[in-house]
């Protein structure tokens, strides 16, 4: 079902809509997945650097449009389009030399750095060496105290303090939230493979921070009903970073089975008697523990609220059969509900709108306790609708995508099953009118982008 040979082309025939996959291999275990922005196409461009080899693999194409081999002392390197032929050229940084690389694996040292560098790294990664200053592009230069301007004669044009923020870089912003650095880090990587230890000066960095949202585990989850209201978890109630309305949550004991939710809104100024500023729903019961994905909240049907999702695992009723079953084909079965805000009510719904119904590892069901049963969970556009739709890995090597469309299907859009254990992240890509997205899975030495296949 997956693909055959190297960078190949597959569609795969899914229930209701046809997705591509596309396989981008790499031949060493520490290649590295960058996403670069694409001005020209629909989606971003996939950069991966393989020991020593960089290639750039344009919008949805298995075919690199070039790679280059750079030198093995390069500390960084940016992909900047600098004569508008839509192509971005390659730049790389060595301690002593700034290098522009051109027509085919062609190179010219653009200038000499003095003083040399004093960094090593672990391995180069990307950075933005190239910017738009007074509307010509520069070489920004990285050292310890400043950022030395230089145009590309090497000639010095002015220095920056140390923090490079506040002005224009060419290329945009990392991807956020992190997927493997802690919140202070600086990640371009996408793969979730590589954790690479850079001896570079954090304050040359730039950063750009998303809303991230906390996952709490189910133990830490059983304890908050213990607290007062204010500790519970809590997200925003809308989509809206204005809203001060917040949806707490925790666990209902003795079982903790079931989630408590209320909802902390403002009091209007013209209630009477009243001081506080905020005030609580009454405690709602919902069958199920709470899923949250740190990449974003769902909105199912884009009425600019979070809405609510939980998963629960069916015990009783299990026959010996079902039992022997499970412990043959290490699955065990799992619902996931959803259940949308009414606005009009200032409630979620108590039945909820869709379900899925499917089978996860039994690892997971060792282990739902302390981690959600719910792995690599985003709440992702894939169709180019503009609502959320149901991502997930019941099993460490395969995913599952569901659509939501007024409602599921009882079975996933698309399903696939890898040889290895994969990790994914859910990339942005402006399509029409909506920001859809698409999937980059790695599998072992091989890296996936997953995304409806544009027909019309």
């Amino acid at each position: 079902m997956l693909l055959g040979g190297l960078y190949s082309l597959a569609l795969l025939l899914c229930a209701s809509e046809e997705m591509a996959v596309q396989q981008y291999s790499a031949q060493h275990d520490n290649a590295a997945l960058y996403v670069l922005p694409s001005g020209q196409g629909r989606v971003p461009n996939i950069v991966i650097l393989d020991d020593q080899k960089l290639s750039l693999y344009p919008a949805n194409s298995s075919r690199s449009l070039f790679s280059h081999t750079i030198a093995d002392d390069t500390l960084m390197f940016d992909l900047v389009d600098t004569n508008a032929d839509g192509r971005p050229e390659l730049f790389t940084l060595s301690p002593g030399v700034l290098r522009h690389f051109v027509e085919g694996n062609a190179q010219e040292e653009l200038f000499f750095i003095e003083p040399v560098l004093p960094w090593k790294v672990d391995q180069p990664f990307l950075h933005p060496l190239i910017i738009s200053y007074l509307d010509a592009f520069h070489a920004a230069i990285p050292h310890l105290d400043h950022m030395r301007l230089m145009n590309f004669s090497g000639e010095e044009v002015t220095t920056f303090p140390k923090v490079t923020t506040g002005m224009d870089p060419v290329f945009s912003v990392p991807i956020q939230p992190n997927q493997v650095g802690g919140t202070s880090a600086l990640e371009f990587r996408v793969d979730a493979l590589l954790s690479t230890p850079i001896e570079v000066p954090k304050d040359l960095r730039i950063t750009s921070m998303r809303d991230s949202y906390e996952t709490v585990t189910p133990r830490k989850l059983r304890d908050s009903e213990k607290l007062e209201v204010d500790l519970w978890p809590q997200f925003p109630l809308k989509v809206s970073p204005e809203s001060m309305r917040m949806v707490s949550y925790a666990s209902h004991g003795p079982e903790h089975v079931n989630t408590l939710i209320r909802i902390k809104q403002p009091v209007p100024r013209s209630v009477p008697n009243v001081t506080e500023a905020f005030r609580y729903s009454p405690a709602r019961m919902y069958p199920g523990t709470i899923a949250i994905a740190e990449s974003g909240l769902p909105d199912f049907n884009g009425d600019g609220y979070f809405d609510l999702v939980l998963w629960s695992v069916p015990l009783p009723g299990y026959s010996a059969s079902k039992l022997l079953n499970s412990l043959q084909t290490q699955r065990w079965p799992l619902i996931v509900s959803i259940h949308l805000f009414d606005p009009v009510k200032g409630l979620y719904g108590a039945r909820p709108e869709a379900r899925i119904k499917t089978d996860i590892a039994l690892q997971y069901l060792f282990t739902r306790q302390s981690f959600s049963p719910l792995h690599n969970l985003s709440f992702a556009d894939m169709n180019h609708d503009g609502f959320s739709d149901v991502i997930f890995s019941p099993t460490p090597n395969s995913v599952e995508v569901w659509l939501y469309k007024d409602g599921l299907s009882k079975e996933p859009e698309y399903r696939n099953q890898f040889k290895h254990a994969v990790s994914m992240i859910a990339v942005p890509e402006q399509d029409k009118e909506y920001e859809s997205h698409s999937l980059l899975m790695r599998d072992g030495s091989s890296i996936y982008r997953l995304s409806l296949s544009d027909l019309d």
